[in-house]
């Protein structure tokens, strides 16, 4: 058997959120919030919506 050599998954950084926007520091806020509660599911959650926000209000 041939050894397989596994690559990384390269993981994009957590978005920054924007000094002075409430949206951002309110989705930063649920994001520290649920991981505090070992809820990484909604940690995501709140990420994606930073993302989503920052693509959509911050270009």
């Amino acid at each position: 058997m041939v050894p397989v050599e596994l690559m990384e998954v390269p993981r994009d950084a957590a978005p920054v959120p924007v000094g002075g926007c409430e949206s951002c520091a309110e989705l930063a806020v649920r994001e520290a919030e649920s991981a505090a509660r070992f809820d990484y599911s909604g940690a995501v959650d709140a990420r994606v919506l930073l993302r989503r926000h920052h693509g959509s209000a911050h270009r």
